[in-house]
């Protein structure tokens, strides 16, 4: 299919694909504070977080899908809510848990202040 492309279109098409990737990567790992400063993208680092919150949003909302399950079986439920990892979590659960927790260096608990799931009927 590139063989139809442009120049211009290829180089569109190659920095969608890099830009892409570092969405996906930041939509999983906390990136060290000096790739913030580094980079010099605004607001960079509200922006990895709220990704990372992603998770505890959907941990909240999609309970029937694949990754939860396998969350479920490694870390187990207790009271409806996946339980703490420990030193045994990975790097990855424990930053989703200090988000949904509001612990370490991100601002309070801003997920758990500003996201609720309300109970309802289903109806409109």
């Amino acid at each position: 299919k590139s063989r139809f492309l442009s120049f211009g279109g290829r180089l569109i098409l190659l920095k969608s694909v890099l830009t892409s990737l570092s969405v996906y990567a930041f939509s999983f790992f906390k990136a060290p504070s000096g790739v913030w400063r580094r980079v010099r993208v605004r607001q960079l680092r509200e922006f990895n977080i709220a990704l990372l919150g992603k998770w505890c949003w959907r941990i909240l909302v999609d309970r029937g899908g694949l990754w939860f399950s396998v969350l479920a079986a490694r870390y187990g439920v207790e009271r409806g809510s996946l339980r703490e990892g420990g030193r045994s979590g990975s790097m990855w659960w424990r930053e989703i848990e200090k988000i949904r927790d509001g612990l370490g260096e991100i601002r309070g608990g801003w997920f758990g202040e500003c996201v609720s799931k309300k109970v309802g009927d289903a109806t409109p």
